[in-house]
């Protein structure tokens, strides 16, 4: 049974051996960058491209949820500034579109900013990024004079909750209304960008036949070591119990997620059965490492409804309603356009199960994400006290990032 195994690792060695010349034979791999134009179908060729991200000046004003959509069009997001370099960049960028040149602004001193990622619209005051991280962590908060201040002026009751970046450098407060020019970034090692690629390169190389029988190979020493292994469970079961371990607490598998959340695929979640707002919720999520959870699939449906089954309304404190948990997705941003709290679009997210009735689009108020305990989405009010779930991600694969970008620079 043993001899079995060993073969069988020999075999998965070899075919991983052949699998690798064959890879080695190609050089087009990590190609040389091309133009921008040309680089990626996913890069509009009006990008300008510095250090890690490409970035687009919208000369047509508009509002700032509207810049959001038009950047998620092309693959973007509106830009968020992470360092002085990077706002450095954008001065000079933005000194190449002189007031002349810009159209449609509708705010006074409009032709002097532009719309960014950043915005205080869950929490007055709490200025968040796009993405949904906290301002102070993204590496650059550099206010103009006198900013941000929540007003239009000394008599204006126009309330400031979005983000914009001045000629100058400085971040500023702007009413959301506001058209005023905009600025894109798509980022060029996202995770996402990475996982394509990779998922792109396999599929390639799975239409040639050669690596087709190079997994062959590979399948068949696979299918020996678990033959190998179940032979040998089979003939050890008497004698032990532990051939294949029990998962592990999750206190123990790793030191950056609270000992009480529930791993499912890819993910951690912890359901707080305490109530709280749904910015409240955004907050405490937040401080954990996490995220108000997004849905992504029926399969997280099933897992999220079994979990929050293991809260009857009994054990649940001063919330609202027993039977919906808050999670993160919201049309705060705009009426009617549903985005997760990483500012996406939740048409992108893989599940939109909205519960009859729902989307309630006649109620204005009803702005905040929540799960149903039978499955399914809803949109309540945001300032009732709920109970909610986190999520903690997985983090991107840092060793993927390096060796593919140490790859591209060799080969540049």
């Amino acid at each position: 049974m043993y001899f079995i195994q060993v073969f069988g690792f020999v075999t998965l060695l070899w075919g991983l051996f052949i699998t690798g010349i064959n890879s080695s034979n190609s050089t087009n791999i990590y190609p040389k960058p091309l133009p921008i134009a040309a680089q990626s179908k996913s890069i509009p060729s009006d990008y300008f491209r510095f250090l890690d991200s490409y970035y687009k000046f919208h000369t047509s004003s508009t509002t700032w949820a509207e810049a959001r959509r038009i950047c998620e069009a092309e693959g973007a997001y509106l830009t968020i500034v992470n360092s002085e370099d990077e706002a450095y960049f954008l001065v000079r960028l933005f000194s190449q579109y002189p007031a002349a040149v810009l159209n449609g602004i509708t705010c006074l001193n409009g032709a002097n900013f532009v719309s960014i990622g950043f915005h205080d619209i869950f929490q007055e005051g709490e200025y968040v990024t796009i993405d949904g991280k906290s301002i102070r962590s993204s590496g650059y908060i550099h206010w103009q004079p006198g900013e941000p201040n929540n007003s239009a002026g000394e008599n204006s009751s126009v309330v400031e909750n979005c983000g914009s970046f001045h000629r100058n450098g400085g971040l500023n407060d702007l009413s959301c209304r506001c058209r005023i020019p905009f600025v894109c970034e798509i980022p060029v090692n996202s995770c996402m960008q990475l996982h394509k690629k990779a998922t792109s390169d396999i599929i390639s190389q799975l239409l040639s036949k050669a690596v087709l029988i190079m997994h062959f190979i590979q399948t068949f020493g696979i299918l020996l070591v678990l033959c190998g292994y179940f032979i040998t469970g089979f003939a050890n079961e008497t004698n032990s119990t532990s051939a294949i371990p029990k998962p592990l607490a999750i206190a123990a598998q790793s030191n950056s997620i609270p000992r009480d959340y529930v791993q499912f695929q890819n993910s951690y979640y912890k359901f707080h059965k305490d109530s709280q707002t749904w910015a409240e919720a955004r907050r405490s999520c937040e401080a954990e490492g996490g995220h108000l959870a997004i849905v992504n699939s029926i399969e997280e449906e099933i897992f999220l409804i079994r979990l929050t089954r293991q809260y009857p309304p009994a054990v649940l404190n001063y919330v609202a309603y027993v039977n919906y948990f808050y999670i993160g997705f919201h049309d705060l941003f705009e009426e009617g356009d549903f985005v997760t709290v990483d500012g996406k679009s939740i048409r992108d997210s893989g599940y939109v199960n909205w519960t009859p009735g729902r989307p309630g689009f006649n109620n204005p108020s009803c702005n905040c994400g929540m799960f149903s305990r039978d499955g399914g989405l809803i949109d309540m009010p945001c300032q009732y006290r709920n109970a909610y779930i986190c999520e903690i991600s997985s983090p991107c694969n840092q060793a993927l990032v390096q060796k593919i970008e140490a790859k591209r620079v060799e080969h540049e």
